[in-house]
């Protein structure tokens, strides 16, 4: 039976993905006749308390051969979810939607698609989009002052930096971090020439603000950089110093809990009498929720004792975070590009909101991203659907869901639904938020990529088997080739250079995503095997990919580049265009070139009848690649709907 409907396909719904409000969307059918008579209607209902599914009956659009076609427009004007099927208003019949997102006949109730309506005037800042994000954890990155003194007593300092990191349980079974291997500002200041020379244009740093342990996550003063890391004026030197390269800074905020090492709890005494834990009229007593019922006496963040949670909608609290001199106000204010909100999905969307309105007040070029592990328009939490994706809170979030696609598929599963999980993103997602999502293989939170590529599954593993394990050559060589998909330079006989493409290399195939997609770099700081601290590189439809020097606390320049248009950035453009376009001119002439057409891409030029060009084309199709002649350009939609070449 031929497809019923598609919302992928531009014939069946258009425009494809999310409408501003106030936006008409088309809706088309294909009934096949061997199914009867059909009176077909639309049944679409607004997620909401009071709303109900409403019935758009469908008008007769025409015939063609042993079909039916029949089509309605609906105009959505209230910004939320919307989700549908179709009644066939015969013998009980309906089409919902297929686990390839293709229409099916069922009886019974089944899947609907979904339509998401934003705000008329969500916009997200231009100036980061085409963007290359570097993801950098401070403590594991580069020491700009080395052996310097440690601030706090209890910090151990590892001056071996091919350690290991601390990870054994302490005498109570905890872990505390403790150790650093002093990355700072001014290690982050030194390397920005090499950033620059790899095409960085934004820089996400993990926290920064002081806290007690080497992840920073347990804020202890939100208003001051951490003192191993260097001062607040370090901070404006490095957003100074980084402007003259074009490069941004973006901040981690932690705003669902602090430390209870910190100025503001201060369970540990350290910052005095004070603080809401030993003071029950401390100014920041409001801030948290103290009960018997919960272990150590107060709320905490998943049972860790360390991170208290703070009450989001305490006016004090919301006030010294998004207030006029509040914490967002002066990190920007001192230079930051922009925030990502750590758990973003855990802090209320009143909050978020706020949150926007403090990044905005500065500029409308800051950006606010989001850290979500899910699908960020369907997430529900707080006993409601989360709307801080529909124009009011986030510009984007981070892209797990793309991330958890593109390593399933490298590691071998089926293509068809790969494809239906990313284009589900991209359907569900506003366009201004599309086109600056954050995508990556692996972050400071993941399993690294090229594990698992090509390692065992270290879930439900602890830290004993973790530190024991190691990926064999055979292991690692094998991962690389299915990630990177391009082998390391070799000599061979007469001592040239020669480049040999792997089949397998699948991710490369998958670049050419909407938003920010993301090569992760991972440092070597962390357990040799499974979770550990990440830098990452993100751009639009840019991936890179790079090895660790064995003796250097930096990588090495990209081991390849890949690029959503099929050209490669910066100063390899022209030239990459320049010697395609003369390959396609020799084919249009009738000449076989007599150089092989460069693996970046199929010829997208209708009508080129060269065999060879031709058989060259197939191949390169067939690995998901595109071709961009000089003549013949290639632009990703800008309002994100998909297009066929």
């Amino acid at each position: 039976m031929p497809c019923l409907f598609n919302s992928f396909d531009p014939y069946f719904k258009q425009p494809f993905g999310a409408v501003r409000a106030g936006q008409s969307v088309h809706l088309s059918l294909c009934i096949p006749e061997e199914l009867g008579y059909v009176d077909p209607h639309l049944v679409l209902q607004k997620e909401g308390r009071y709303d109900v599914p409403v019935h758009y009956r469908m008008k007769f659009d025409g015939q063609t051969p042993h079909q039916n076609h029949f089509s309605v427009d609906v105009t959505l004007n209230d910004v939320g979810l919307y989700f549908y099927y179709f009644d066939l208003y015969t013998d009980f019949r309906r089409i919902v939607r297929g686990p390839d997102n293709c229409g099916v006949v069922s009886w019974q109730e089944g899947e609907s698609w979904q339509i998401t309506v934003y705000e008329s005037d969500f916009e997200t800042p231009a100036p980061i989009k085409g963007k290359v994000f570097y993801q950098i954890f401070p403590d594991r990155f580069c020491e700009g002052v080395e052996n310097k003194p440690m601030p706090f007593p209890d910090r151990l300092y590892q001056a071996d930096k091919h350690a290991e990191p601390f990870w054994q349980p302490n005498e109570v079974g905890g872990h505390l971090n403790e150790d650093y291997f002093g990355g700072d500002l001014k290690g982050i200041q030194m390397k920005l020439p090499y950033l620059r020379e790899m095409g960085v244009d934004y820089l996400y740093l993990n926290p920064i603000f002081e806290a007690h342990s080497n992840h920073r996550y347990n804020t202890a003063d939100y208003l001051n950089v951490d003192p191993l890391l260097g001062t607040n004026e370090d901070f404006e030197a490095l957003c100074a110093e980084a402007r003259k390269y074009g490069i941004g800074i973006v901040l981690d905020g932690v705003f669902s809990h602090t430390g209870s090492d910190s100025r503001y709890f201060n369970r540990e005494g350290r910052y005095g009498e004070g603080g809401a834990y030993r003071d029950p009229n401390s100014p920041y007593r409001s801030w948290y929720d103290f009960d018997s019922k919960y272990k150590g006496g107060y709320r905490s963040w998943w049972g860790f004792e360390t991170l208290p949670e703070v009450n989001e909608e305490t006016p004090s609290y919301v006030e010294f975070i998004t207030g006029e001199g509040g914490v967002i106000d002066t990190w920007l204010r001192r230079g930051a590009a922009g925030f990502r909100l750590d758990v973003a999905d855990e802090l209320p969307d009143e909050f978020i909101e706020k949150v926007r309105t403090a990044v905005k007040r500065v500029g409308p070029d800051k950006f606010l991203l989001g850290e979500v592990w899910e699908d960020a328009t369907t997430k529900f939490g707080f006993d409601k659907r989360r709307t801080y994706l529909l124009g009011k809170g986030l510009d984007s979030v981070m892209n797990y869901p793309f991330k958890n696609a593109v390593l399933g598929f490298v590691c071998g599963r089926d293509a068809g639904q790969t494809m239906t999980d990313i284009l589900s993103i991209c359907e569900h997602y506003p366009a201004p938020a599309l086109h600056v999502l954050m995508n990556f293989m692996s972050t400071h939170d993941t399993v690294r990529a090229i594990t698992a590529i090509a390692g065992e599954s270290c879930e439900g593993r602890d830290r004993y088997w973790q530190s024991a394990r190691r990926l064999t050559p055979e292991q690692y060589e094998n991962g690389r080739r299915k990630y990177v998909s391009q082998k390391e330079r070799q000599k061979n006989e007469t001592g040239r250079k020669k480049i040999r493409r792997d089949a397998q290399g699948r991710v490369a195939a998958l670049a050419s995503f909407e938003g920010l997609p993301v090569g992760v770099f991972r440092g070597r700081r962390h357990l040799p095997f499974g979770r550990g601290p990440a830098h990452a590189v993100c751009g639009p439809g840019l991936h890179t990919y790079r090895r660790w020097h064995t003796d250097e606390r930096h990588a090495h320049r990209p081991v390849g580049l890949y690029h959503s248009n099929g050209l490669v950035p910066e100063a390899g453009r022209q030239g990459r265009r320049r010697y395609t376009g003369t390959h396609h001119r020799l084919c249009q002439r009738g000449r076989r070139p007599r150089h092989r057409i460069p693996q970046r891409g199929a010829c997208l030029r209708r009508g080129c009848k060269n065999v060879h060009h031709r058989r060259a084309c197939h191949r390169l199709r067939h690995a998901g690649q595109r071709y961009v002649g000089r003549d013949l350009p290639f632009h990703p939609p800008a309002d994100g709907r998909v297009t066929h070449a």
